[in-house]
C-alpha cells in the first residue's frame, strides 16, 4: 500500500463482498483511493498498520467486530484514530443506530445510492480525489 493510500484513502468496512466490490468500484471511478476492510476488525488491523483515511464507510451489521464496535474502539482512541470522520451505511433505520453510533458524520441507508455516497465522500475528503 503507497503512502498515499494510506494517507488519503476512503476506509470501506463491509463485510458483503458484493457490496464492498461495488463501493470500491464506485470510488475508484470518481478518482478516490480505497481501502478496503471486510469487518471491524480487519479495520482495527488496518489503522493499526498506518491507514489513516479521510473518511471510514462503515457498515454496522458485521462479524467479528460489529460497525458499532468499531465505532467505539474509534471513538475511544488517544491518537488521531479518533478524530477520523465516518459515514455509517445500514438496511435498518437509523433510530438506535443514531445513538450506538452518534459521532456518525452521516448515514446513508441500503441500498447505498452510489451518488449520495459520493457527494458524502467528496465533501468529507476534499482534494483526495484525481478528478478535484
Amino acid at each position: 500500500m503507497s503512502e498515499a493510500a494510506a494517507r488519503h484513502g476512503v476506509l470501506i468496512v463491509e463485510d458483503e463482498v458484493a457490496v464492498r466490490e461495488v463501493l470500491v468500484e464506485a470510488l475508484t471511478d470518481e478518482g478516490f483511493r480505497t481501502v478496503a476492510a471486510r469487518d471491524g476488525a480487519d479495520a482495527v488491523d488496518r489503522l493499526q498498520e498506518g491507514v489513516r483515511p479521510c473518511l471510514i464507510v462503515l457498515d454496522l451489521m458485521m462479524p467479528r467486530m460489529s460497525g458499532w464496535e468499531f465505532a467505539a474502539w474509534l471513538t475511544e482512541q488517544e491518537s488521531e484514530l479518533a478524530s477520523i470522520p465516518f459515514i455509517v451505511v445500514t438496511a435498518h433505520g437509523a433510530g438506535h443506530e443514531t445513538e450506538a453510533v452518534g459521532r456518525a458524520a452521516a448515514f446513508l441507508p441500503k441500498p447505498i445510492r452510489l451518488a449520495e455516497l459520493i457527494d458524502v465522500v467528496g465533501r468529507h475528503c476534499p482534494g483526495s480525489s484525481a478528478n478535484a
